[in-house]
């Protein structure tokens, strides 16, 4: 018994560990940090030490943490592998480790031969997915129970955290590239509903623009949808459509801030969270479909 409390306290910590991790990422790119520690890794500067530069302090501390919780994440995924026989337990183990190592391999990859801002985003993205892996384990550590949800709202699930997921490709390409400030204004872009002048960083900002309307939508109807469910997954989606506006809200204060640090950090957690939260819709709805195909 009290290994399996020990076991969630470790899967509640690496999920923090892992959403830190995520803002401390935001924090490198937003202060041009990402070189901070030249192109060597995991050295900086070639050294074991970062030095007094705040831009090389800042990729350090992100590298360590970094680190600390890619450990944390191992253990934690052996622990439960080899603890607990659910077959869930066991995937999403397996997801949050190796994504944990994918991303870490790219961030590794990005210092030693810097990627194109596409890279990047799917760098951010993998670590989105690790983040969601681990934070759903230590929710079915703890005896999460399934869902009643029909095959229609199942779909519906999907289909918006599979939505949300290109979204949270684009966006980080928007900032990775630049293009923060392609739409001048907010919500009217450069004091346009639809900009008369699309070129490169305009007609990205616009696309994520639109996009995150369409992301409005499905969440909407997903909380309706959820209505006909059961309760817990009602309250999961409507977490979601606050979550959804608070993130448009941070977008916003990004373009008229001119791209102040809290506000990307802000929005870069907001984003972090969303998606742990979509995640859980679908996989709790699911595992409840299941269970009522499965004989008694």
């Amino acid at each position: 018994m009290r290994a399996a409390k020990s076991l969630r306290v470790l899967a509640d910590v690496t999920a923090i560990g892992l959403f830190l991790v995520i803002v401390m990422g935001s924090l490198v790119t937003n202060t041009g940090s990402g070189r901070g520690c030249g192109g060597t890794w995991p050295l900086c500067n070639g050294r074991f030490e970062p030095g007094l530069a705040l831009t090389s302090l800042i990729e350090f501390s992100h590298r360590a943490v970094a680190s600390f919780v890619g450990l944390l994440t191992a253990v934690l995924a052996v622990w439960a592998w080899l603890a607990v026989k659910r077959p869930r337990v066991r995937l999403l183990a397996a997801v949050g480790l190796s994504f944990v190592i994918v991303q870490g391999l790219l961030g590794a990859a990005d210092v030693l031969w810097p990627e194109a801002p596409a890279v990047l985003a799917l760098h951010y993205g993998f670590s989105l997915i690790a983040f969601a892996g681990v934070l759903l384990l230590a929710i079915e550590l703890r005896g999460a129970r399934a869902e009643s949800a029909p095959r229609p709202f199942r779909t519906l699930a999907w289909v918006t955290l599979a939505y949300t997921y290109a979204l949270v490709y684009l966006g980080a390409y928007v900032s990775h590239s630049g293009a923060a400030l392609g739409c001048r204004g907010w919500p009217l872009c450069n004091g346009q509903l639809i900009p008369s002048a699309m070129d490169g960083l305009t007609a990205v900002a616009f696309a994520h623009r639109v996009a995150v309307l369409g992301l409005t939508a499905l969440v909407a109807w997903l909380v309706v949808a959820a209505r006909r469910s059961s309760p817990a997954l009602h309250q999961a989606a409507q977490l979601a459509a606050v979550l959804v506006v608070l993130q448009a809200l941070s977008g916003a204060w990004i373009v008229n801030s001119g791209v102040s640090l809290g506000s990307e950090l802000t929005h870069g957690s907001l984003i972090a969270l969303l998606f742990g939260c979509l995640t859980y819709i679908p996989l709790a709805a699911g595992s409840a479909g299941a269970a009522a195909r499965s004989p008694s």
